[in-house]
């Protein structure tokens, strides 16, 4: 039986809206009856997940920051740092590159952005507006979980940008989110990674667990459980990852292969 449901939001569970689906809290209802445990897993941050599932958020638990930072409602269950010596050298880096990256900060306390950049902040305040921006980003006072850097000009995030730092790959985690950006998390510091912890906490098998999403930070997740779901509209390598197909994230193709679940007796 499947004890633990692991899901992306952007491109999985949330609809072309960015939204919930309307029969989210109905489907999560049926979960807890069923003793089984619903997982935000997202790159976005702690704070932007509590506010998105704010009237279920004691009810489930939230894999943040892709994976550097686990928590319920209230309290920390895991978390992994970038040492501040990488942070400074990947801020280096990026200022040194040709061409024009944007990068960003996650902390424990607060996401932190360089002054002067109106593009950079129209973008992070969607998702969370608990940003601060800094004069000078190399002296954040903070725990840095995640380094995002956008490449909004190129709109290539894999070959403008995460290919430009392949030299840190032995320090830090390198991931792509979308086209736009890249995640550095800590060494080991991914969804997978996460997931497997939790898993040992709470003495769960990766058989007792399913996941779903749709793009390349997915891929670790998907590896770590049983029942791994790409959506209809993932890119290429996460379908050929996964062992199961889900409908696109427009059709709440998440909610359907949950109660296609529970109607064969998985939950």
């Amino acid at each position: 039986m499947i004890k633990y449901i692991f899901s992306d939001m952007d491109g999985t569970l949330l609809d072309e809206n960015s939204q919930l689906p309307e029969e989210f809290g109905e489907v999560l209802a049926k979960l807890k009856e069923r003793g089984v445990t619903f997982v935000a897993s997202s790159g976005r941050q702690y704070w932007s997940l509590l506010k998105s599932f704010d009237k279920y958020k004691e009810d489930m638990l939230f894999i943040a920051e892709n994976g550097s930072y686990v928590a319920d409602a209230h309290k920390e269950i895991y978390s992994a740092s970038v040492p501040v010596a990488v942070v400074k050298e990947i801020l280096d880096h990026c200022a040194e590159l040709p061409m024009k990256l944007y990068p960003v900060l996650c902390g424990k306390k607060k996401v932190y952005l360089p002054e002067g950049e109106t593009k950079l902040i129209e973008a992070v305040e969607i998702y969370n507006p608990n940003y601060q921006v800094f004069t000078d980003i190399y002296n954040v006072d903070d725990e840095i979980l995640k380094i995002s850097i956008a490449d909004f000009d190129g709109g290539d995030s894999y070959h403008n940008c995460c290919r430009q730092f392949a030299d840190f790959k032995d320090r830090v985690d390198i991931t792509l989110s979308s086209e736009v950006w890249t995640d550095f998390m800590p060494l080991n510091g991914n969804k997978g990674t996460a997931i497997k912890s939790l898993q040992k906490m709470f003495d769960v098998k990766p058989e007792e667990c399913a996941a779903f999403g749709d793009f390349i930070n997915d891929l670790e997740m998907l590896d770590s459980v049983y029942y791994s779901y790409a959506m209809e509209n993932a890119h290429d390598e996460v379908k050929k990852k996964a062992r199961f197909r889900a409908k696109s994230n427009v059709e709440h193709g998440v909610l359907l292969a949950i109660q296609d679940m529970m109607d064969r007796g998985l939950l």
